[in-house]
């Protein structure tokens, strides 16, 4: 996927409610900066233009592994890498069928997880919708569960809070290191960058969500 069609099928689509909130979030909490424009002066197309500098300098400041600048798919799977790290453990197992106990239990949690984690490799448009709305409402239901295995989960949108999950994934710490999981101090970092579109998905998200859907 391009950048840019990123940026037209998300900010350029968002009503003024959702388009509000996220600017105010973007531009206050620092993950984007503007010398001549207030937050209320900054436009879908001026925030269009913004995001769509920010993520080219994010390509330009980090490399693939072949050593050459990264292209946008690169920033969309670094991700979703990010999201499955900080999710999948806290996934419940499967109950494998035994000669004692013939019941297999495959945990609701695990279906929706091991059904988006398939299609991670699918980087088009619809592919990113489906994996962030699923992550995001296993995440709320692991941080609603105290950071513990979930058998279950909300899959309502109506549960998604973008400052529970943006504090939540702040705090993550990196295994048995302690070390926080994201580097947010450099600014063209891709974790850094990971939060913008988690940001961005999040408004999207509820931007398309229907009520009262489950």
């Amino acid at each position: 996927m391009e950048c840019k069609e990123f940026i037209e099928n998300t900010i350029l689509k968002l009503e003024n409610k959702w388009f509000d909130e996220l600017k105010k979030l973007l531009i206050e909490k620092k993950y984007l900066s503007f010398s001549f424009f207030s937050v209320e002066s900054v436009s879908r197309e001026v925030m269009a233009e913004k995001l769509c500098d920010y993520f080219e300098k994010v390509q330009r400041h980090n490399t693939n592994a072949f050593g050459k600048p990264m292209d946008f798919d690169g920033l969309l799977e670094k991700y979703i890498s990010n999201w499955d790290v900080v999710v999948r453990e806290k996934i419940a197992k499967e109950k494998k069928p035994t000669k004692k106990d013939p019941i297999h239990i495959i945990p609701r949690s695990r279906k929706y997880y091991q059904n988006i984690a398939e299609k991670k490799d699918d980087l088009s448009f619809q592919n990113i919708i489906d994996f962030s709305r699923v992550m995001m409402c296993l995440y709320v239901s692991i941080i609603k569960n105290e950071g513990n295995v979930i058998n279950d989960f909300d899959y309502s949108t109506d549960c998604l809070n973008i400052t529970q999950i943006i504090n939540s994934l702040r705090k993550e710490q990196n295994g048995l290191v302690k070390n926080l999981r994201f580097n947010l101090k450099d600014r063209y970092d891709t974790d850094r960058c990971t939060f913008i579109i988690i940001i961005i998905m999040f408004y999207h998200i509820k931007n398309n969500e229907i009520v009262g859907e489950y």
